[in-house]
């Protein structure tokens, strides 16, 4: 989909007229653009910092955006998170995580250079986030931007008095289907072994995202793929100690199909192009949709 046709965009006129008033609720559901195109609307009023909840969203949403900004990373466009950054004093669209904001916020003047502060996925609620929002509630020199798919929105909107802007996405024919789970209750038995099942069981058309647990059992069930020769796909990790690199060829297009085995990063703070079916490892369950790239 082209970035013009984004659900985001039909409200673009409204938030700007909002943004004269100094604070902004903004609810729109995952894959509408909200998380590249709001940033890249505050760029024209100067400096922004995104604060994204998790190192992988923070690097992969700066690279996007540096792409679509035609720049080259780390110039106009950049990120900082721990132990890593890419950015140079001409950058205008900087990504960070919520330890990085907070140390800005410690500094003398590490946050006074930014024009706009956004809060992206919001509903990701930790004790640095709740933090964040408690200390710019009191900071009216900046546009503050609360932001998520599922955010309390009408409470958030009461405790900063400000405007709440809600965009529809897209919503898409689901199909659910349970292979062979005894009841309901998740477990991670045999979780490498069912998972290579419900991939052998897979349609033939795009790309498979499966949910696991944490790295160790993505490890896992990446060589009990291999022990099966899935020839069909190219296995993919993504998961937050993944270096730029690695994480970048999850989202580039690809002739080969993708089997993508993620933690729950991709749930929200991620939006992953071309995938048709999601394995739920818990249940081993598959939910068969379409999707469009929604960045």
């Amino acid at each position: 989909m082209h970035v013009n046709e984004l659900p985001i965009n039909r409200v673009r006129e409204e938030f700007l007229e909002a943004c004269k008033r100094g604070r902004i609720v903004l609810t729109a559901s995952t894959g509408s653009g909200k998380s590249t195109q709001v940033p890249r609307w505050l760029s024209a009023t100067g400096k922004v910092l995104v604060v994204e909840p998790r190192r992988v969203a923070a690097r992969s949403l700066a690279t996007w955006v540096s792409q679509l900004e035609q720049t080259e990373l780390g110039q106009r466009v950049g990120y900082a998170v721990r132990d890593e950054e890419r950015r140079s004093d001409a950058t205008e669209i900087l990504f960070v995580t919520p330890g990085v904001a907070l140390r800005l916020l410690a500094q003398t003047n590490g946050i006074d250079r930014f024009n706009s502060i956004v809060l992206d996925e919001f509903h990701e609620r930790s004790w640095q986030l709740d933090l964040l929002l408690a200390i710019l509630r009191n900071i009216r020199d900046q546009l503050l931007v609360v932001m998520s798919a599922t955010i309390d929105a009408d409470r958030i909107g009461r405790y900063l008095n400000c405007d709440l802007i809600r965009s529809e996405g897209r919503s898409f024919p689901v199909e659910v289907i349970y292979d062979g789970v005894e009841g309901l209750t998740p477990t991670d038995r045999n979780l490498p072994a069912r998972v290579c099942k419900a991939v052998q069981d897979m349609p033939t058309d795009g790309d498979v995202l499966v949910f696991l647990p944490g790295i160790r059992e993505i490890r896992e069930t990446q060589r009990a793929l291999s022990a099966i020769e899935c020839t069909d796909f190219e296995v993919c990790q993504l998961h937050g100690q993944m270096s730029l690199n690695e994480q970048n060829k999850v989202f580039q297009l690809s002739d080969c199909r993708k089997l993508i085995l993620t933690t729950n990063i991709a749930e929200t703070s991620l939006t992953l192009p071309n995938v048709r079916t999601v394995i739920d490892s818990g249940l081993v369950r598959r939910t068969q949709y379409f999707q469009g790239r929604s960045f």
